[in-house]
């Protein structure tokens, strides 16, 4: 609108622990300014009944490298042990965002935080991040149990690297767009908690490891990789730990790409864990009809992580209570579940369906073989 951009994102959103969130955001675009952008939002989530807010102020310092200065700050919900990398995408359409359908657990956070980034050449970018936060678990989830404190405050230094193969960019006076697709994507994370800084109590590192890719095999299809790992050393708070992605929050519901659909949301939290999400699209090389062109997809994702270091540690009686108290529980054992999807029955416009079914086995199945089934609607949007 003019000068105004609206983001999608901030106007809907859904997720089963705060119910349905609606909103308005804006940013300022490049008929305002080609040297800095300014945005907003604000939204109301009706389960949890409350009100999220924020603003942003960025400047683009570099055009031709892509460098940003970028200052935020907000009062809004996150995933309780949240990961991950976020490709700035929020498009409540795109399959890979189904999975925050199902986040159940939150922490409500007031956060101020600054951040650089820009590319040091074609395949790599580097971003260094500080941010200050106060978090305060949401008592919205089964998993609380605990009447200890659930506040806590961190002052972290992050330091991530995006290393992107066959990206290509196009320079214009508004800076690099992103002109084709990456393949493979590799984010690293290192993130320095600061004792002492802003008050923050807390001295641990966390490291975080992601690599995406897809091949594509003639005559027999389309696999797709991703393998995700993460490390805390020293003791954490509860918002802190790495919350094992499961959207398997009932029987029959909707498939999420590179999360456990077996998984209850909440049911695995972890210090250190190690994740590898497989497909293999075999698209319509096995069944071709002529008004007909099934495609079928195998589907594996496997898991391990521990809480050790928080067990083996007494502050940790003093920072999160005792963590049987939290109802906390790790995989060390492994976790396993593989699924067979037949897809593209259904085409209405620009929306393709498919159904499949996963099934849950190793040392985390349940005793009857029937818990251990789940069944999923494939919906992809081809916009």
């Amino acid at each position: 609108i003019k000068s105004i951009n609206l983001t999608v994102g901030d106007i809907m959103d859904y997720n089963i622990g705060n119910g349905y969130m609606l909103g308005l955001g804006f940013r300022t675009n490049e008929r305002l300014s080609k040297i800095f952008s300014v945005g907003a939002f604000g939204n109301y989530w009706f389960k949890a009944k409350e009100f999220n807010y924020g603003g942003n102020l960025d400047f683009n310092l570099l055009t031709s490298k892509d460098m940003k200065l970028k200052f935020h700050a907000a009062h809004e919900f996150e995933r309780l042990g949240n990961y991950g990398f976020n490709e700035e995408n929020n498009n409540i359409l795109t399959q890979s965002n189904y999975k925050h359908f199902y986040i159940k657990a939150t922490s409500l956070n007031n956060i101020v935080s600054a951040e650089y980034s820009t590319h040091f050449n074609k395949h790599l970018k580097g971003f260094v991040r500080f941010e200050v936060a106060d978090k305060e678990v949401f008592n919205n989830s089964q998993i609380i149990n605990s009447s200890d404190s659930q506040f806590y405050r961190l002052s972290t230094l992050d330091l991530g690297l995006r290393i992107a193969f066959g990206e290509k960019f196009i320079k214009s006076s508004q800076g690099l767009s992103v002109g084709g697709n990456a393949n493979p994507v590799i984010w690293l994370s290192y993130q320095k908690n600061l004792k002492g800084v802003f008050g923050s109590p807390y001295n641990f590192d966390k490291m975080e490891f992601q690599f995406k890719g897809k091949k594509e095999f003639k005559y027999l299809g389309e696999t797709s990789v991703t393998a995700q790992a993460g490390y805390i050393h020293g003791v954490a708070p509860v918002t802190e730990l790495f919350n094992i992605e499961g959207s398997g929050a009932d029987r029959f519901d909707v498939y999420s790409p590179e999360s456990f659909n077996t998984m209850r949301p909440d049911e695995f939290f972890c210090d250190r864990f190690a994740a590898l999400y497989f497909s293999h699209n075999f698209k319509n090389l096995l069944f071709d009809f002529k008004k007909f062109h099934p495609e079928i997809i195998v589907v594996t994702n496997i898991a391990w992580g521990d809480l050790e270091m928080q067990r083996l540690n007494n502050a940790v009686t003093q920072r999160l209570g005792n963590l049987e108290t939290w109802g906390l529980s790790d995989l060390k054992k492994g976790y396993y579940e593989s699924g067979l999807i037949v897809d593209n029955i259904i085409r209405i416009l620009y929306m393709k369906l498919g159904f499949g079914t996963f099934y849950r086995y190793g040392p985390y199945s349940y005793d009857d073989t029937w818990d251990n089934f789940v069944f999923k609607i494939n919906m992809t949007f081809g916009l």
